[in-house]
């Protein structure tokens, strides 16, 4: 088994940039609708309510925030939320983890030689995601790039997503033993809401119209760097270099 830790030089680390990955949308498409369902089962079996993921607008939000604000809408209050959040996630896990199945999830063009060029620098590939952890680390063993990939930060932890960004730097810290500067991290999303999580934490941002939003819808929120899709390897490293 690889050992990643031995991969990486840590007293190297603290002057590289380090690529936070969104996953839905930019890793792979955000089509497959298994993690709407679950939520949707977890809604019925914890809560007692019939409501559908997408009673809410959920770009850009972490699970945790998408689930206290569709309760909202039927009179649940966030501490009544977060008393049984933590039965909530365990449904979802193990909905999620029993129906999924093998191409359910496909790396998006360039994903997979994007992170394996990042690595093969000597930098690992961080995950900045609204998913559960779980979840996120299940979608990416089905796409087969789990291996490429080497801490992250979730949805499951934080009702807010800028609060991301501190978690992803908690944990590279304990994994490597250094002090990683957080503002040498870079989003790779493709949403506005990523473009918004980056400004908020005052850390660069890479956008890519993978997901649902245009080239031109993404370049109206002035991203540091916009790019089609992840095919544009040299253009990417280029910049987190």
């Amino acid at each position: 088994m690889e050992n990643k830790e031995m991969l990486f030089n840590p007293e190297q680390l603290i002057s590289k940039k380090i690529l936070l990955w969104d996953l839905d949308g930019t890793a792979f498409s955000a089509a497959n609708k298994l993690h709407d369902a679950v939520t949707e089962i977890g809604f019925r079996e914890i809560y007692g309510v019939e409501a559908r993921k997408n009673d809410v607008v959920t770009d850009g939000m972490t699970d945790k925030q998408l689930i206290i604000e569709v309760l909202k809408l039927h009179g649940l209050t966030k501490e009544q939320v977060e008393a049984r959040f933590i039965e909530m996630i365990n449904v979802m896990n193990e909905n999620f983890l029993r129906q999924i199945k093998p191409g359910d999830y496909i790396p998006l063009p360039g994903v997979k030689e994007l992170a394996t060029a990042i690595r093969a620098q000597g930098t690992p590939n961080g995950i900045l995601t609204g998913n559960p952890e779980i979840i996120a680390w299940e979608k990416l063993r089905v796409a087969g790039i789990k291996d490429l990939f080497d801490f992250g930060a979730f949805g499951d932890s934080t009702d807010k997503r800028v609060e991301l960004v501190t978690e992803a730097k908690r944990k590279i810290d304990t994994k490597f033993g250094i002090n990683y500067p957080m503002t040498n991290f870079v989003i790779l999303g493709d949403t506005p809401k990523d473009i918004a999580c980056a400004r908020d934490a005052g850390i660069p941002v890479v956008a890519v119209s993978s997901g649902r939003y245009t080239f031109e819808q993404l370049k109206q929120e002035k991203p540091d760097l916009l790019v089609p899709s992840l095919t544009e390897t040299a253009k990417i490293l280029k910049f987190i270099s």
